[in-house]
């Protein structure tokens, strides 16, 4: 089964790059790129290419990792909104990265405003550039907390694993600065959080804290997270305690899981 399951991967990772990247060539150097990853670890840096949505996108990965993170969350889909929601939401995006997934809410949602946080500034260049095309998208070089004050945040050698709590020796620490989304919100004059996106490497449940009875203006809260930093078990009763509703909570990977739950008062 897990056989069948990389070979039906494999397909879909050539489909995905012939159906949507553009040029022609930039579909040759990636695939190399792959194969030069996956079979000696030779890691090709900074790609470039256009992504055909509705509206071709000219995006920039820093490598080859980040790229496949790209066609993970268009072929796997595991911040695929399964909740009804308005048509021109107001999205969240904490733990942006260098915005794969705010672009995936986009081609499901072209009327959203997004909102992408993002504290490294290794990754703020490529978010900068990959969401220029976004006109209603807007950076925030923050992490989310449980209360707005500067954080040492540790960069680590794959940008997808920055976090708070990653203290392994090969992370470098720099200071960031941190807010509360309860006090962003108010700054900003901002009603409600349609969709509020999580990947922010165990900092998922300071950052629902951090919204304190603002809580009752999000809607629906999706996200990947990993079980070494925050358990099932913690993040299932924090949710409980907010009175969210869990529709999805599986395990995706080796180090991975994702859920979604919503507010049953939001469109009351």
């Amino acid at each position: 089964m897990l056989v069948i399951k990389k070979i039906l991967k494999g397909v879909g990772f050539i489909k995905f790059l012939f159906c949507s990247i553009r040029p022609f060539s930039k579909i040759l150097q990636l695939m190399w790129a792959k194969i030069l990853h996956k079979t000696f670890k030779i890691q090709a840096k900074r790609l470039s290419f256009d992504l055909l949505l509705e509206k071709p996108m000219h995006l920039i990965v820093n490598d080859i990792e980040q790229f496949s993170y790209l066609f993970n969350i268009f072929y796997s889909e595991p911040f695929k909104i399964t909740q009804t929601i308005q048509e021109s939401p107001i999205i969240v995006d904490g733990g942006a990265n260098i915005g794969m997934t705010s672009i995936y809410f986009h081609s499901r949602f072209p009327k959203a405003t997004i909102y992408a946080f993002e504290p490294s500034p290794a990754n703020i260049e490529l978010l900068t550039h990959n969401l220029s095309n976004i006109q209603c998208s807007h950076i925030q070089q923050k992490a989310l907390w449980d209360e707005s004050k500067e954080l040492i945040f540790n960069i680590s050698e794959c940008s997808r694993y920055n976090s708070a709590f990653n203290q392994e020796k090969t992370t470098r620490p720099v200071p960031v600065e941190a807010v509360r989304l309860s006090d962003w919100l108010e700054t900003n004059r901002i009603r409600k959080i349609d969709v509020l996106k999580l990947n922010v490497e165990g900092a998922e449940i300071k950052a629902i804290r951090g919204l304190g009875n603002r809580i009752a203006d999000v809607g629906l809260i999706i996200g990947e997270f990993h079980p070494q930093f925050v358990t099932n078990e913690e993040l299932f009763e924090e949710l409980h305690k907010i009175k969210f509703v869990l529709v999805k909570m599986v395990k995706t990977g080796k180090i991975t899981s994702i859920f979604e739950a919503y507010n049953p008062n939001f469109y009351k």
